[in-house]
């Protein structure tokens, strides 16, 4: 008991250690400033040397899931990029190098954290706070002073929404914080029977999300949230009934909101891509020059963060515009680490891939399991929008997806046998027995043993 004491207390710092940089990351103008994202790396950093200094004092034995391994490797291909003089560009490379060891504390921590199921559901509520404070920020921001961040940081110079720069970023930090937002608002009642008044509460913050969502002008943000939900309704397939009234709820009320806004600048938006957008065929252009890129580098590519360095010399179009990013995760991986990196990259997916395929065979109705594969959709969500979007390229983004991914990939114990070992339900068995022995009539001494066992 006291070794499992130790590792629950383990397991809560470790949570507390991955979700406070990460929330900081992502209120920090999402993490795209040096002060920002290094402060966050820092506190990260020196959290993982906390915790593993916690686990060798107590004798802990820390279980290190298959996923570590791939995500190693991949970091020390860029370090291997940097120290063998590989990379076209070392410091580039470096600062990628120092943010992937961020990146890989949060996974880490979060490995650690959500072998408890308690955990899972602290996760939840720290999502679902989240995501209304940011919401609610910035749809006041938007309607006030849209080009000031918290009405002080003047971003003029950028597409700024709630605390992020980018209004894509935004957009994609509301991607991963809603379906986890969704299953505590929509989470089974302990009474099993829910009215109309609490669904409409609980709905409040998921509808605010998306009407933050919505004045962010973000197609792809957009998308990203169909596609989520949609495979929200397959992943619960089993349960259509259970699904269909928070559906209804959310789609009623989040259009009812969008409603009360400028919801024809996103129609407008969206009408663009009947006119061949070009900001959509100048993403695919840019893509099609990464492939060339890898073929000049098909190994280990030119080096991460090499993209602005190496782009120049292989493009085929000029709109007067400097590319920082390839606005395709996928594409810049393949030039910048080449046929190592991406293998990596699809082993990490491919584990992603297989706890998915567990979670919806795990036993139904508690908060944690709906958490866990909440945070499941949530990371295909951003995978799916790193395809025409430089979203990992977001600091703060990229350490909420860790953190959901670690939660994701977590073997959390069966219901039944996490309340076994809660030191509460403990107490409670002691409470029932005691309870049992008070019902027994009182004994003479002489009684045998085999009748007291029967009363028993």
């Amino acid at each position: 008991m006291r070794i499992n004491a130790r590792s629950d207390r383990l397991a809560v710092v470790a949570l507390i250690c991955a979700l406070v940089p990460t929330v900081f990351g992502v209120l920090a103008f999402g993490g795209v400033y040096s002060w920002a994202w290094a402060s966050a790396d820092l506190l990260l950093f020196a959290a993982t040397v906390l915790v593993l200094a916690l686990a060798w004092k107590g004798n802990l034995r820390l279980p290190l899931h298959p996923v570590l391994f791939p995500a190693a490797v991949f970091w020390m291909l860029g370090l291997a990029q940097w120290l063998f003089h590989i990379s076209v560009d070392r410091g580039a490379t470096l600062t990628q190098i120092i943010q992937l060891a961020g990146n890989g504390c949060v996974l880490l921590l979060a490995l650690l954290a959500f072998r408890r199921a308690e955990n899972l559901r602290r996760l939840g509520w720290v999502i679902w706070s989240l995501a209304a404070g940011i919401s609610v920020e910035a749809i006041l921001q938007t309607l006030t002073a849209h080009d000031r961040i918290y009405w002080f940081h003047d971003a003029s110079y950028a597409t700024p929404v709630g605390p992020f720069v980018y209004h894509n970023h935004f957009a994609g930090c509301l991607c991963l914080l809603l379906p986890v937002t969704f299953a505590i608002a929509f989470r089974s009642s302990r009474t099993g029977t829910t009215d109309w008044t609490t669904w409409l509460r609980r709905a409040l913050v998921p509808c605010l999300t998306g009407v933050a969502l919505m004045l962010s002008l973000s197609r792809g943000g957009m998308l990203c949230v169909a596609f989520e939900g949609l495979l929200a309704m397959a992943w619960f397939v089993r349960r259509p009934a259970t699904l269909l009234r928070p559906i209804l709820l959310f789609v009623l009320l989040a259009g009812s909101f969008a409603a009360l806004t400028n919801w024809h600048a996103m129609r407008d938006r969206f009408q663009l891509l009947e006119h061949k957008d070009a900001s959509v065929e100048d993403r695919l252009r840019v893509s099609a020059t990464c492939l060339q890129i890898f073929r000049h580098y098909p190994l280990f590519g030119a080096g991460m963060g090499t993209f602005p360095s190496v782009y120049p010399a292989y493009e085929t179009f000029d709109l007067g515009l400097q590319f920082e990013q390839a606005h395709d995760e996928f594409a810049q991986t393949l030039a910048e680490t080449g046929i190592l990196g991406m293998l990596m990259v699809f082993a990490v997916l491919w584990m992603w891939y297989g706890a998915g395929r567990r979670l919806r065979h795990t036993a139904e109705g508690h908060l944690s399991t709906a958490v866990q594969s909440a945070a499941w959709i949530s990371v295909a969500g951003l995978v799916l929008y790193s395809s025409w979007d430089f979203q990992f390229h977001s600091p703060g983004n990229g350490l909420l997806f860790f953190v959901l991914l670690g939660a994701a990939l977590s073997p959390v114990p069966s219901a039944s046998r996490t309340a076994a070992t809660s030191p509460s339900s403990h107490s409670r068995r002691q409470e029932i027995e005691h309870g049992r022995m008070a019902l027994l009539p009182s004994l003479p001494a002489s009684a045998p043993r085999e009748q007291t066992s029967k009363l028993s």
